[in-house]
């Protein structure tokens, strides 16, 4: 079973998703088609290698300006989860499959046009519940701490989904509008008089990718549509072959729980503990 993400509108829905599919001895897998950007990709395989080394920090964001325009019509993503849940559920998962759980966050979730037209060239408006802008604190179970903005109206962007992972020994950063390179610094690298040779290096990801293709080329320029066939690829290869992989339906739930926190923060005004997800035994724990 393939899924869009989020998986579904709340944690308690992912848990029995997740749990009914792996009763049914299916293969399941969530659209977070972000994992599978070749940089991304050699991102996850540095931090595993262990390049960072302790994990200090993390910025990450997923920024987009189709709603700065107030006289845009309403639609049903403008509702209820707004960015928080449309756009925070790809930064999440990414900063948790590179980074590590969340154990707790602090929250706070912006509406900045209360309403908009019905549709185009209406003067009936409608409420709009789901917020344009969504900011959040977060701790890792490792003990990193960083920042995650999601926002629809930072006018002047296009699909601008950045991140940064800065550790002990090292830095990563990518910026899905340059989506050919990683910027990768190595702490260890030789100082010296007018730098030595520390510095970010930029490394050509483009299209390469450890499995063989033809089209694109290992040289072409990465694209979107392309994040998304590898993610497919993935899936039907996991069918084919009679195997989990990921990201499963656990790891979406494990994304609805940091979701649910951040909602609860922001109404609360306070930290809230998120609840973790056993992909094992299907079991979620409170911190």
């Amino acid at each position: 079973m393939y899924c869009d993400k989020p998986l579904t509108t709340n944690p308690e829905h992912a848990r029995t998703m997740a749990n009914a599919a792996q009763a049914a001895g299916i293969v399941h897998q969530v659209t977070q088609n972000y994992r599978f950007v070749p940089a991304t990709l050699r991102a996850k395989q540095l931090v595993d290698e262990g390049l960072l080394g302790r994990p200090y920090s993390f910025r990450a964001a997923y920024l987009h300006s189709g709603s700065s325009d107030p006289e845009r019509p309403a639609g049903w993503k403008m509702q209820d989860g707004g960015t928080l849940h449309d756009l925070g559920a790809h930064v999440v998962d990414l900063v948790g499959h590179l980074w590590g759980d969340f154990a707790e966050v602090l929250a706070h979730r912006q509406v900045f046009v209360p309403s908009r037209p019905i549709r185009a060239g209406s003067s009936e408006r409608v409420a709009i519940s789901g917020d344009d802008a969504a900011w959040m604190v977060a701790k890792l179970a490792n003990g990193a701490i960083g920042t995650i903005e999601t926002s629809k109206v930072a006018t002047g962007t296009e699909d601008e989904l950045r991140i940064e992972l800065h550790g002990e020994k090292g830095a990563i950063r990518f910026n899905l509008m340059e989506p050919n390179w990683l910027d990768v610094y190595d702490a260890r690298a030789e100082d010296g008089p007018y730098g030595g040779n520390r510095g970010f290096l930029r490394i050509a990801t483009c299209s390469r990718r450890n499995e063989p293709s033809v089209i694109p080329p290992p040289r072409g320029a990465a694209g979107w549509m392309q994040f998304h066939l590898a993610s497919l690829h993935s899936f039907v290869g996991n069918v084919l072959r009679g195997r989990a992989g990921h990201p499963d339906f656990f790891d979406g739930w494990a994304v609805h729980e940091v979701l649910a926190a951040a909602e609860e923060s922001s109404r609360a005004g306070n930290w809230v503990r998120v609840r973790t997800v056993n992909h094992r035994s299907g079991a979620e724990e409170q911190r």
